[in-house]
């Protein structure tokens, strides 16, 4: 409804920490609330179904993984994906994060930055321009290709 996007910001206010226990792969195109929860440097603790072990991973590099054996979780900027898909696993990394609190602070921090970089409107909306122009480039080669393999000789 109206207004509702300027709410979102004051009910996130006091969050420390989300946790996204989605299973579901085919359910979690994409996860739309954990953008916006990470835009408010909150730390997520998902499973990574779906597009939320896409973007997660994207927005790190491979030598900054790290695994957290109590939890059997992979840590990324921005949250932790638990690896052991339980509600033991979900627990132990959330228990981990509520009782570290720097590294709630850091994964915050880490979140929001991922976001600005990745997912910020005018950036997104050069790469869909990006995009549509490779396609419209791509359709006029292909049909200048196709006038000249039915040309008579």
């Amino acid at each position: 409804g109206e207004g509702e996007g300027e709410l979102l910001p004051r009910h996130l206010a006091g969050w420390d920490l989300a946790v996204n226990p989605s299973l579901r792969a085919w359910s979690e195109t994409f996860c739309i609330a954990n953008i916006e929860i990470m835009s408010m440097e909150i730390p997520i603790i998902s499973f990574g179904v779906g597009g939320i072990g896409e973007y997660l991973v994207h927005n790190t590099q491979e030598q900054n993984r790290q695994t957290n054996t109590a939890a059997n979780a992979t840590i990324l900027p921005g949250g932790i994906v638990v690896d052991d898909i339980s509600s033991k696993g979900l627990a132990d990394a959330t228990i981990s994060l509520i009782q570290n609190s720097s590294e709630r602070l850091r994964y915050g921090q880490a979140a929001r930055i991922a976001i600005k970089t990745h997912f910020e409107l005018h950036a997104q909306m050069e790469k869909y321009q990006k995009l549509y122009s490779a396609l419209v480039d791509e359709q006029e080669l292909m049909q200048s290709v196709a006038i000249t393999n039915t040309s008579p000789p």
